[in-house]
């Protein structure tokens, strides 16, 4: 288990802002890419690296306005696995490769 705080903070999972976290926190991050990828914008935002990571631990985000109408049901469901607060429940790199929006 790694304990060190680092990383981007619009990325870092809510483990490592706890300082206990393992590989699981790259499959977050994997989440924030593509929503970024797919809205043109973060899913937890703000304007201080202290109000992005409250935010980050609340894990509230939507999938409102309409750079969303286009996106695909399957797509917001795997961001949707991908960004589970805890860790345990969360997807792993290995089922997101199956996932029906990937094959």
């Amino acid at each position: 288990i790694l304990t060190l705080k680092v990383g981007t903070p619009y990325y870092t999972a809510p483990e490592v802002l706890k300082r206990s976290y393992n590989k699981q926190c790259d499959v977050w991050s994997l989440g924030i890419i593509m929503y970024f990828l797919l809205s043109g914008s973060p899913p937890f935002d703000g304007f201080s690296d202290k109000e992005i990571f409250s935010k980050i631990l609340n894990c509230k985000y939507s999938f409102e306005g309409e750079e969303w109408d286009l996106v695909s049901y399957e797509a917001k469901s795997l961001i949707s696995k991908l960004l589970v607060i805890d860790p345990k429940l969360r997807i792993t790199a290995s089922e997101a490769k199956q996932d029906p929006w990937i094959i």
